[in-house]
């Protein structure tokens, strides 16, 4: 469900846009070195905000590109030019999601993960957990890079990256995940092994039961759930077979299968 814009915000969102392009329209007609962004769409922004803080934040980066100079362009010392609004968003979204991915680092290290309701007698941080590797890496990618000194090659990465970043937590959003285990990665990956399909069924219908917010610390701390995920990803994989993945899968299955009531209700 997209995010409900008050009218206030709504009215603010529209005042920001109509300055920021009517800046646009004017810059156009300079003959002068500047830099020029495209003009802002309302659609377009409301369609990609999920609530207040990033709707802000949206309306922020419009309103800072209406301020005097902002459109001039400045060099940093590997002579990557940009105009100043563009190095500010840069740094800004650099230190929001180095922030970010610090809180999620912490976290979810601190998760202890647990087998069927049982917890494991170590956390995902003292098991060298392979998510949470990833997100330090991705943490250090981000704010490791200092924008003064990146050469274009460099600042090319750091975008993609930033832009990668921001999409994947769009993406995820714990209603979104939510469906797209139930009815994606457990359903087709049971279908494509040929496993039972009334166990398969009852599985879905146990974790539908869940709210998405009781679902997301299911899958956070229950190995079997994510293990479900891991093989999903497998079954895409060029040549993988239904019949060798199964030998992998029908076990984790019946596993999950058997102790799905425990698990539902652990986290109800």
């Amino acid at each position: 469900m997209a995010y409900k814009i008050s009218k206030d915000s709504e009215a603010e969102l529209r005042r920001a846009v109509s300055n920021f392009n009517s800046k646009i329209k004017r810059l156009e007609s300079v003959d002068r070195e500047i830099d020029i962004p495209e003009k802002a769409n309302i659609t377009a922004i409301k369609e990609r905000v999920t609530n207040k803080w990033e709707l802000n934040r949206e309306i922020d980066k419009l309103e800072r590109f209406t301020q005097r100079n902002a459109e001039e362009l400045v060099q940093n010392k590997a002579g990557v030019v940009l105009s100043r609004w563009e190095f500010e968003n840069l740094q800004k979204e650099q230190r929001r999601l180095s922030a970010r991915l610090t809180r999620e680092i912490e976290r979810y290290g601190n998760i202890t993960p647990k087998a069927f309701g049982e917890k494991q007698s170590a956390t995902y941080a003292q098991m060298g957990d392979e998510k949470l590797s990833n997100l330090k890496a991705r943490q250090r990618a981000i704010s490791n890079k200092s924008l003064s000194k990146v050469n274009r090659e460099q600042l090319k990465s750091l975008q993609t990256l930033i832009n990668k970043t921001n999409a994947n937590y769009r993406s995820t959003k714990k209603q979104t995940y939510y469906d797209n285990y139930l009815d994606g990665s457990l359903l087709n990956l049971g279908y494509f092994i040929g496993y039972d399909e009334e166990k398969l069924q009852y599985i879905r219908e146990k974790l539908g039961e869940l709210t998405p917010d009781q679902f997301i610390k299911a899958f956070n701390e229950e190995g079997a759930l994510r293990d479900m995920q891991d093989r999903y990803a497998i079954m895409h994989e060029e040549g993988v077979s239904p019949d060798k993945l199964s030998e992998e899968v029908t076990p984790l299955l019946d596993e999950v299968y058997n102790n799905i009531d425990k698990i539902v209700d652990t986290y109800k």
